[in-house]
């Protein structure tokens, strides 16, 4: 057995394997120590061989918590028992179990997108990425601005939130980058040989995929080097699988594409994860998310998560929004049929699979008459809509298709029992009455000692023999038994079975036939439930385009109704949308911050900028006194705004921005090599490159990493750089209140009010117009709890500094063993102090000698246009 393992065992090193013995799946060897640690398992061993095992009834539990650990598992059926009874059975992969290509829902996270990510690499080393939700039937190919591979690649991830990824060996073999943003993953990253990107491969399987001749109409062609991931994703997906993968959810293809939010602003405006424990709790997300569908809470996470641009498709959203919000009573309604509909896009790629069971299709019965209330509901609101907005709120595409769902939701309804059993081979799928013959079984199969009772009355009637009695045992089965003075009595058509002392048994045609179609009354029963249930599959696997995109339209009016809720409960209103660059907002609040406070306890702003002027904000005040819950406000309110929400704030008129930038706070991350410093330094670079004059830039503090000096001059450099190259809304918060005396076009110095009460100071969480020149520190570091002694002592030297007493730099005199030196400070965008900077950030133990020459060219150039 231990042979037939290692041969099977090698065709999947990288499984845990699920080896069916009896009852159990066993785990041998390496397979057996991961999981028991995974799983908390108890260890043995056999023959030295460690093992663990798990229940086969019990087994989806534990494989689901293997998939969360970034495990695949390989399930190992018995396939055919040997014919003596003695021996090794058959033994077979039935199922490769991957946590990117889960469709089961025991497997899922049915509130999340379920995304596998293949990663590979363009002719012109432009890296391709396709994604898509396997369990949804989604593909995207996107590939990445070649101005920064990285950053767009971080951006991805952080948007779709892979489960696994599969990457090309050239790639990350290359030195483009990638290979570092992946190795940073918490997920399983696998290693794809590049004959496995095969452009011809791709273009024939999504071809094949899709039913069409040819990809033009999404701008490709056979050559097109894009196609190789997606080759790589369609034919992992079946491989994995067991079938070949449905596009229901659709296939588009993303050129040199943009996102709204980056990685870092992802990360820093905690949209959909906070940065505390990553869970969705006080992240924007967890917030706003009111939707009652599995469906709709992915779509609302890819809502805000890739917010619109489009003011038209924005206003649209707003229009179904408001005519909810207005009609409270229709909300409410909507939202108790909305809740009672099941997943029904992954049900819908399960049917087109082929691996629906009877709980699936009972669950689509039923939420395909809720498709109908929701329609019926919905019906009247879009009789006032202009026609985009009115299409939004529609469940179906036509009424032709209503009355085609209608029709299938009936049939299912009709066939399946209420609590039909998930095996095909159990039974308990079919209502009787649905088909005459199963009927027929059932009612042999539930009255079977009636009939042969029947059968004995009335063979009593025929032959006159009142005292033939009915009996049976294992051997002969059901027989009739005379005493052996009537055995000459019996009919010519009794047919002897055994004789006995004082008795004889005998049997008819008919006694048999009965008794034969009891005993396989049972088994004709599953095989005939089978049988229909196969055939009502078909006839929904008939309509699964329709019930997908139904799904998505149910999807998109849940988030239109969670948006109307939001808005009832935390009194949201409705922003106005303009291409014009302003941005304007009264008594706008912070929405997670708002929810997690005493009502009422939350200071609203105003925020006023405009494209002309005012378009700089650069905003003053001590820590604590609300700068960075005003700058992520106006990002959120922005951003929830463009999604199609409803915004915390009295009013607010909306310009459009293709950007969102934010800079807020920076940690070091020592395993990129990378200091907090130069984490700010990376991420201000990055805003620099890539704003534009539509765009929204928040910053926080920057240069505070380094030294005074350096750290005001480079805040400077960027402000000038900001408003006068890129010219875009921007907020822009400091300590260093040198600043507010820079004489900026577009510049507005605001502060964060202060009270100062004796010697306490009382933070107001209020904006007004003007600079402030105090930071308030030591006050903060009191309420921090710093030891009173520290605070006496630092109010001391700022009195002795303020004064021109204390003591400084410049008061010191230089040690005796050290030569003085002529104080020299160079100008912040010299050739030496790039120079400097760019070699202090090398990380000399990982430059490779490519690396290292590329850089020496890069300092020669420096150095030549200086």
């Amino acid at each position: 057995m231990m042979q037939q393992y290692a041969r099977i065992k090698e065709q999947h090193r990288d499984s845990i394997l699920f080896f069916r013995l009896g009852d159990f799946y066993e785990m041998f060897q390496r397979d057996a120590e991961q999981a028991s640690r995974i799983l908390g398992l108890t260890l043995t061993q056999r023959q030295g061989i460690p093992m663990c095992g798990v229940p086969h009834h019990a087994s989806r539990s534990y494989i689901a918590r293997l998939l969360k650990a970034g495990r695949k598992v390989a399930i190992c059926e018995q396939t055919r028992l040997p014919e003596s009874g003695k021996g090794i059975a058959d033994r077979e992969v039935v199922e490769v179990i991957t946590p990117g290509t889960a469709i089961d829902d025991d497997y899922l996270d049915q509130r999340e997108t379920n995304s596998l990510l293949v990663v590979g690499i363009a002719r012109d080393e432009t890296p391709v990425c396709a994604y898509g939700d396997v369990s949804t039937g989604t593909l995207t190919i996107e590939t990445l601005d070649s101005r920064d591979n990285t950053i767009g690649l971080r951006s991805i991830i952080a948007r779709i939130r892979p489960k696994e990824v599969l990457a090309q060996q050239t790639l990350l073999e290359s030195e483009l980058g990638c290979a570092s943003v992946l190795h940073d993953l918490d997920v399983s990253v696998a290693r794809i040989p590049d004959w496995n990107f095969d452009e011809r491969a791709g273009f024939e399987r999504l071809c094949r995929t899709l039913g069409t001749v040819n990809l033009k109409s999404f701008g490709l062609e056979a050559g097109d080097d894009v196609l190789g991931s997606a080759a790589v994703f369609l034919s992992y997906a079946e491989d994995t699988t067991g079938v070949p993968p449905v596009l229901l959810g659709g296939f588009r293809v993303l050129r040199n594409s943009i996102s709204v939010l980056d990685e870092s602003t992802l990360r820093n405006l905690e949209v959909l994860r906070n940065m505390q424990d990553g869970s969705r709790s006080y992240s924007l997300l967890g917030t706003v998310d009111s939707t009652r569908t599995a469906m709709g809470a992915r779509l609302l996470a890819t809502w805000l998560a890739a917010p619109s641009v489009d003011s038209s498709h924005i206003a649209a959203r707003h229009d179904c929004v408001e005519a909810l919000y207005r009609s409270q009573s229709r909300l409410n309604d909507l939202r108790r049929e909305l809740d009672a509909i099941s997943d029904i896009e992954r049900l819908a790629t399960r049917i087109a699979l082929g691996r629906a069971h009877g709980k699936d299709l009972r669950a689509v019965a039923h939420s395909l008459a809720e498709v109908e209330a929701v329609y019926a509901r919905t019906h009247e609101l879009r009789a006032s809509l202009p026609e985009e907005a009115s299409d939004l709120l529609s469940a179906v595409t036509d009424e032709g298709v209503l009355a085609e769902l209608a029709a299938l939701g009936n049939l299912l309804d009709s066939a399946l029992v209420d609590n039909p059993s998930t095996v095909e081979h159990e039974g308990n799928l079919i209502r009787p009455e649905f088909d005459a013959d199963l009927d027929e079984l059932h009612r042999i199969r539930n009255n079977g000692e009636q009939l042969m009772q029947d059968c004995l009355a009335k063979e009593r009637q025929r032959s006159g023999l009142s005292t033939l009695k009915l009996r049976d045992n294992r051997v002969l089965g059901h027989f009739f038994e005379v005493t052996r003075s009537q055995a000459e009595s019996v009919p010519e058509h009794f047919i002897r079975r055994q004789s006995m002392a004082n008795a004889e048994r005998f049997t008819t045609g008919e006694l048999s036939s009965l008794e034969q179609k009891i005993l396989e009354a049972e088994e004709q029963i599953i095989e005939r439930e089978r049988s229909i249930f196969q055939s009502i599959r078909a006839e929904a696997m008939a309509k699964v385009a329709a019930i997908a995109d139904t799904a998505r339209r149910i999807a998109r009016i849940d988030v239109l109704s969670s948006f109307a809720y939001t808005a009832t409960v935390r009194g949201y209103r409705r922003p106005e949308i303009t291409d014009t660059p302003v941005l304007e907002i009264r008594e706008g609040r912070h929405p997670v911050v708002e929810a997690h406070v005493a009502a009422g306890e939350f200071v609203p702003n105003d925020l006023f900028m405009h494209a002309d002027s005012e378009r700089f904000l650069l905003l003053t005040g001590p820590n604590m006194a609300g700068k960075s819950t005003f700058l992520r406000q106006t990002a959120l309110i922005v951003l929830l705004a463009q999604a199609g929400s409803f915004v915390p704030a009295t009013e607010a008129l909306i310009g459009i921005v293709d950007r969102i930038f934010c800079r807020v706070g920076a940690g070091d991350n020592l395993a990129r090599g990378e200091s907090t410093f130069l984490v700010e330094m990376n991420e201000t670079a990055f805003i620099l490159r890539q704003a534009s004059r539509n765009s929204l830039i928040i910053m926080d503090e920057v240069g505070r990493g380094t030294g005074t000096v350096d750290g005001l001059s480079i805040a400077q450099a960027v402000c000038e750089y900001v408003e006068g190259d890129i010219r875009c809304r921007t907020l822009f918060a400091t300590h260093y209140h040198e600043l507010t005396t820079m004489q900026l076009n577009g510049m507005k110095n605001c502060r964060m009010a202060v009270v100062e009460r004796g010697d306490r100071i009382e933070f107001l969480k209020r904006v007004e117009n003007g600079a402030t020149m105090q930071s308030y520190g030591i006050h903060v570091a009191e309420i921090a709890g710093i030891p009173r002694a520290v605070i006496r002592r630092a109010s001391q030297l700022l009195n002795d500094h303020q004064t021109g007493t204390g003591v400084s730099p410049d008061r010191h005199a230089p040690p005796a063993d050290v030569t003085p030196v002529e104080r020299f400070e160079p100008s912040l965008f010299t050739a030496e102090t790039r120079i400097a900077d760019m070699l202090r950030n090398i990380d000399v133990p990982t430059t490779t000698p490519v690396q290292a020459l590329l850089l020496l060219e890069e300092l020669k150039e420096i150095l030549q246009s200086d």
